[in-house]
């Protein structure tokens, strides 16, 4: 997955096959945290709500974001 790529609007599809690449990608960094390769420095997961208008679809907001750290290793075997 491209960084940064978004889906708006695309086929029902699309939208699932954006979100697969974006699961696959969280799960990367995690794996990269279990192997001390990353450290996340400081990050953000929020979910919101807006009040709901009349006859309007209430739109909700699922924002993820965080700060890593690449773990130098200089030893040599």
């Amino acid at each position: 997955m491209k960084q940064g790529t978004i889906v708006n609007k695309g086929t029902k599809q699309d939208t699932l096959d954006w979100l697969q690449e974006t699961i696959d990608m969280l799960s990367r960094y995690k794996a990269e945290v279990e192997a001390d390769e990353i450290v996340i420095t400081s990050g953000d997961a929020s979910v919101t709500s807006p009040v709901p208008e009349a006859d309007i679809m209430t739109a909700k907001h699922v924002n993820i974001s965080f700060d890593y750290v690449e773990v130098r290793n200089d030893e040599t075997s």
